[in-house]
């Protein structure tokens, strides 16, 4: 039994690891596009496009989450979002990055929503 678990969990260890689970900038985009119509569900969408839209969701959510939590410590800011900004108002932001940089939407989806982020919300500014 005891191998059996260990065989499983090396397994599924690898399969998390591995570039099955990467998305890029056309994947996010295709994700946040649809993620920012207002009449947009779930359950009209695809499968690989509601995974989209929950990477795109995801992705900004934690990172809007992180910043927040880092603010007021001594850890340097990545971005200052102010409290009223919305999710929805970071997913317009993020399209717009995008539009902007076609030529990178090879990057990884999780580097070029960060960047959307810090670019759209500087400190100081």
């Amino acid at each position: 039994m005891f191998k059996f678990r260990t065989a499983v969990l090396f397994s599924l260890a690898c399969l998390f690891s591995s570039d099955v689970w990467s998305i890029t900038g056309v994947e996010i985009y295709q994700g946040c596009s649809v993620a920012a119509q207002e009449d947009f569900t779930y359950e009209s969408l695809p499968t690989a496009k509601a995974m989209y839209v929950g990477h795109c969701l995801g992705l900004i959510t934690g990172f809007v989450e992180m910043i927040r939590l880092y603010e007021g410590t001594e850890a340097p800011p990545v971005a200052c979002i102010p409290d009223n900004v919305t999710v929805s108002t970071i997913v317009d932001d993020v399209i717009d990055f995008l539009d902007e940089n076609r030529a990178h939407w090879d990057m990884d989806a999780s580097v070029l929503v960060i960047i959307a982020i810090k670019n759209n919300y500087l400190c100081g500014a």
